[in-house]
């Protein structure tokens, strides 16, 4: 809320805000993953804080649900149109995230990526390049030159399990996000024809 000036601020140590903090984390995590394939940057990250802010700060959000329809909103009005430049194969992955759990998750992303190398090697490539291009903490990548080589050659590509939970960062809880899922379906389905 406002201090005496009209500033807002939110501590993170206050328990009030933890409905928000959940949802920012949420943001960040979904920001990730996306980055996989679309290099967003901090103005985007920025843009997408200020319109979920805003969104909760005038219409006095308090709970965690209330913040996350703000972060669907969001990202539907700030990052939603500049995904319509993604492949029908990676918009895929991106809706496997929104909507799978974890463990199906991983199970129909290996099947998605076999399924493309079986019928074109090069978008398998592409998506092995991508996770490449992440890196963890340690800022390592996720898959190192040698490894992206090793499973592209693989008749049947497998990543391994610990490397995906860290790049679709799978041991935090998810949320539902239905309108920008729904603009996701409705990219890829515009892509399809």
């Amino acid at each position: 809320g406002p201090d005496e000036v009209g500033a807002y601020s939110i501590l993170w140590g206050d328990e009030q805000d933890q409905a928000f903090r959940g949802a920012f984390e949420a943001a960040w995590d979904i920001f990730e993953v996306i980055r996989i394939y679309r290099q967003l940057g901090t103005a985007q990250a920025i843009t997408l804080m200020r319109h979920m802010l805003i969104a909760g700060i005038l219409q006095n959000y308090t709970t965690h649900n209330q913040w996350l329809q703000a972060l669907d909103a969001a990202l539907c009005d700030t990052v939603a149109d500049q995904l319509q430049v993604l492949l029908p194969d990676e918009l895929t992955v991106l809706l496997l995230y929104l909507t799978s759990e974890p463990d199906v998750f991983q199970e129909n992303l290996q099947r998605h990526l076999n399924d493309l190398g079986a019928t074109t090697h090069n978008r398998l490539y592409r998506h092995l390049l991508a996770f490449g291009n992440v890196t963890n903490e340690q800022g390592d990548p996720y898959l190192s030159d040698a490894e992206i080589e090793r499973i592209a050659s693989q008749p049947s590509p497998i990543i391994p399990p610990e490397r995906l939970a860290g790049l679709f960062h799978l041991t935090r809880k998810r949320h539902a996000l239905p309108q920008f899922t729904r603009r996701l379906r409705t990219f890829k389905a515009e892509r399809g024809l």
